[in-house]
């Protein structure tokens, strides 16, 4: 109350004396900080050696010597700095708000990439899965056609071997005979019948069948092995370099271009 009832009447006596310029009278919301704790005064003087707000009488007596200017001086130099720092935060704002906004264009461009590259690889991956499944189709039709092919010949060499056989055993019937007659002119007669003739061997008719398409199993398991190490360059690669091409190395091997129609038995 003590100090309300001081500035009422120093704003009254201010009012009498200087009623007639034009002042510029402030709110004053702390006037007990703003005034010099050892004289009493307002606080209107910057010292810049101290770096410090100080009364007239400090100015003059504690401050002599010291580089002291008008807190209105300090502030209007102040001011031009902090307008210079505000601007810097102001043009801050505007980059880190221009880096989001590309950021958020960056985040929509790979989610965009990323479920075309799903919806292309769900594209491929079926026609590939189309393509094994059509040439796994095939390679049982070509194995089956082989198997005909190959029964139909051994069928044709079993009526051969058992045409012989009848033929061998007519003749080894006849030649018993013979070999047990007494009537020496007879035999002597149908001798060169007999002569030893060149007997075919037959024995190699088919050679371990066991093993005939053992070529197929081999020739399937590399295409195995093949697709596998395709795949697993493939993961590899797009989990280094996602959505760029890796150059071969300069001693890499080319790999061979996997065709799945290929025909296995030709």
């Amino acid at each position: 109350m003590k100090m309300l009832k001081h500035m009422k009447n120093h704003l009254e006596k201010h009012n009498d004396l200087h009623g007639w310029r034009k002042h510029l009278l402030t709110e004053v919301t702390d006037l007990q900080s703003k005034t010099c704790s050892l004289h009493g005064k307002l606080l209107d003087v910057f010292c810049r050696t101290d770096q410090k707000c100080v009364c007239v009488l400090c100015a003059i007596h504690e401050h002599k010597e010291h580089d002291s200017v008008s807190a209105s001086e300090e502030r209007a130099d102040r001011q031009g700095k902090l307008m210079e720092t505000h601007e810097k935060f102001q043009q801050n704002v505007r980059d880190r708000e221009k880096d989001l906004k590309e950021l958020k264009q960056a985040e929509e461009s790979i989610t965009c990439s990323a479920q075309t590259a799903v919806s292309e690889s769900e594209r491929i991956f079926s026609e590939v899965l189309s393509s094994v499944q059509k040439t796994s189709v095939r390679v049982k039709e070509l194995i089956t056609e082989r198997q005909r092919d190959e029964l139909s010949r051994i069928e044709g060499l079993q009526e051969k071997v058992q045409q012989k056989i009848s033929d061998l055993r007519m003749k080894e019937s006849e030649l018993g005979q013979l070999l047990t007659t007494e009537d020496h002119i007879h035999f002597l007669q149908n001798y060169p019948k007999y002569i030893p003739e060149k007997f075919e061997d037959l024995s190699n008719i088919s050679e371990n069948p066991k093993a005939y398409f053992s070529n197929v199993e081999l020739l399937l398991s590399k295409m195995q092995e093949r697709l596998l190490e395709v795949t697993k360059e493939t993961e590899i690669k797009i989990k280094i370099r996602s959505g760029e091409a890796v150059p071969p190395k300069a001693d890499a091997p080319v790999s061979t271009p996997l065709y799945l129609g290929t025909n296995i038995f030709s």
